[in-house]
């Protein structure tokens, strides 16, 4: 919680005041690393790679995407078939 006051010089004196919550944004310092993986996979091959977002906040949201569409997964499964 923030709060801002501002007050008038004399003869007139008054004083506002108010209160805000505020959020504060940071960035990613670096963009996201992908590390593991080949440039080549044959159907039914596992693929192990794993992508990492430097701190943010709020925290990044990394989606994944396979020939251009959206993978939707659980943020708490490590693995999943297509």
């Amino acid at each position: 919680m923030y709060r801002c006051e501002i007050s008038a010089e004399a003869p007139s004196f008054d004083t506002a005041e108010a209160e805000k919550e505020m959020k504060v944004f940071v960035l990613p310092s670096e963009g996201p690393t992908l590390t593991g993986g080949n440039q080549e996979y044959r159907i039914g091959d596992t693929v192990v790679v794993n992508c990492t977002s430097a701190k943010s906040k709020p925290a990044a949201t990394l989606r994944w995407y396979i020939n251009d569409e959206l993978i939707f997964i659980q943020m708490d499964n490590k693995t999943f078939d297509i």
